[in-house]
């Protein structure tokens, strides 16, 4: 009786080892694939960015070249993603598929995306996502989004610029 209780509980035990290493597996490979793509690079990007990029690594998904520099006149470092096209429409297309897909990058329902004015790109447009508070020092806290298209020659080039905040280590955002 004892040892039919015994191969009985070690059959149980085998498969359930089995099925916990299938299942670990496919938890790793899914982890894998998901920090391949433009989604897990932008939100460890953004949340870098909350600590300051200054010593952060600038790598999109995506993108022809990206780099991370001091804008001296807002005195914060911005991380700038850039990717060339052979027409305004083209760029104006991709441009309106990572507006879609960075909003869905960002913790729900906190940051408000709107199209305002600059002279330095194409159409005299950009796109910005900002916290959404009235408060100007909560925003500060906040990192920020620009994009747009900027001609370059017969190129037009979209860029990303992710803000760091000028108040660091002061936001704790829940990523989707």
């Amino acid at each position: 009786m004892k040892r039919a209780l015994f191969r009985k509980f070690e059959i149980h035990y085998s498969v359930m080892k089995t099925l916990l290493s299938l299942t670990l597996a496919l938890l790793l490979s899914a982890t894998t694939f998901a920090q391949g793509g433009l989604k897990y690079e932008f939100q460890s990007a953004f949340l870098n960015s909350i600590k300051g990029l200054e010593n952060s690594a600038a790598n999109l998904h995506g993108f022809d070249r990206s780099l991370i520099a001091k804008i001296e006149s807002l005195g914060v470092f911005a991380l700038t993603a850039e990717k060339e096209y052979p027409s305004l429409a083209d760029a104006e297309t991709a441009l309106a598929k990572l507006t879609d897909e960075i909003a869905t990058f960002l913790p729900v329902g906190e940051f408000n995306s709107r199209r305002t004015y600059s002279a330095n790109y194409a159409g005299s447009m950009k796109t910005l996502f900002e916290f959404n508070s009235s408060k100007m020092a909560d925003q500060q806290k906040r990192p920020t989004i620009e994009m747009g298209i900027v001609e370059t020659g017969s190129n037009f080039t979209l860029t990303l610029t992710l803000f760091e905040p000028y108040f660091k280590n002061q936001y704790k955002p829940v990523m989707p």
